[in-house]
C-alpha cells in the first residue's frame, strides 16, 4: 500500500518552502538553479532577468536573510567590469 505525503512534507523534504518566497524571489532563485556557472553578481542577474539593479539587490539581500543564498567571492563582474560580490546557492 502506498502512502501519500502531504504537500508541506514534500516542501520540507526538498528544503524549499515556496510559499514563503514571493514571485520575484522565486524568479531570482530560478536563475541560480539553471546557471551553467556556480555564482553570479547582482548586475549579471539584472541582465539575465531584464530587471533594474535596484530591483535585484533587495531580492538577493532577502534571499541571503532567508538562508537561500550566500556570498561566494569578490570577482570581476562580467557586466560592469568592476569588482563585485558574487552569490551562490546555500547548500
Amino acid at each position: 500500500m502506498k502512502t501519500q505525503m502531504r504537500t508541506t512534507s514534500l516542501f520540507a523534504y526538498h528544503g524549499e518552502v515556496k510559499q514563503k518566497m514571493n514571485k520575484k524571489q522565486e524568479a531570482v532563485m530560478e536563475v541560480f538553479y539553471n546557471l551553467p556557472k556556480e555564482n553570479i553578481t547582482n548586475a549579471e542577474l539584472s541582465k539575465i532577468l531584464g530587471w533594474p539593479i535596484n530591483t535585484i539587490t533587495p531580492r538577493t539581500n532577502e534571499l541571503v536573510k532567508k538562508g537561500k543564498l550566500i556570498k561566494d567571492e569578490m570577482r570581476k563582474c562580467e557586466e560592469t567590469g568592476r569588482s563585485a560580490i558574487s552569490w551562490k546557492i546555500n547548500n
